[in-house]
């Protein structure tokens, strides 16, 4: 998300430092300063604050707990193009928070922004598709979702890649790369994965 603001060459100075402020507020805990900061630039349109201003929603910080406005932020965000929220978006989408549960359009919401680079999204697609859910099953695609979110540092896909190379899941076996993928995700963090390189005895 750093990034994202950095490369925000729209904003003028002052708000690109709100922008910063309410980003690193939002990141601490500090709602009523990210929201003092985000929501002004959220009004005049910037999709990174519109997105911070959905979740705020979402979660009751600071704002009414709304479901519908959060919606109605993520919305706005996504029509500009902004990855992440068009996968938040997928996700109210998806479980029918704020509207309507709608299946077909959590899962447009989630290939659009898998499309744009969020790995969050690609993670979920490479799931839907090693699991046939939404979509026809098809293990060659969930394993190509889950490399471009594991290129990104994603420890889940990562862990999911080790066990489709264990498995050659939609992929040919190989079990030297599955002790890679592993290795890359229990380095992260992922117990799952330390599991599985413990019942390999690998350390």
């Amino acid at each position: 998300m750093k990034l994202e603001i950095e490369k925000s060459p729209d904003l003028s100075a002052a708000e690109l430092a709100s922008l910063n402020k309410g980003w690193d507020a939002y990141e601490n805990g500090d709602y009523a300063t990210a929201l003092k900061e985000l929501e002004p630039l959220a009004q005049k349109g910037n999709a990174i604050a519109q997105n911070y201003l959905g979740l705020l929603n979402a979660s009751g910080d600071v704002v009414p707990y709304d479901l519908a406005k959060a919606v109605e932020w993520y919305r706005k965000a996504s029509a500009q193009g902004h990855a992440i929220a068009l996968c938040n978006l997928g996700r109210m989408y998806e479980f029918g928070r704020g509207v309507p549960e709608d299946a077909d359009k959590a899962l447009e919401c989630f290939q659009k922004s898998a499309a744009l680079g969020y790995s969050d999204a690609q993670f979920i697609l490479g799931v839907r598709y090693d699991e046939g859910d939404g979509v026809l099953k098809d293990a060659s695609k969930a394993v190509e979702w889950f490399q471009k979110a594991a290129a990104q540092g994603d420890d889940r896909a990562q862990y999911n890649l080790g066990i489709m190379y264990e498995d050659g899941d939609g992929v040919v076996e190989d079990s030297a790369k599955a002790v890679e993928w592993y290795q890359k995700s229990a380095a992260q963090g992922n117990t799952d994965a330390q599991s599985r390189l413990s019942a390999l005895s690998i350390g």
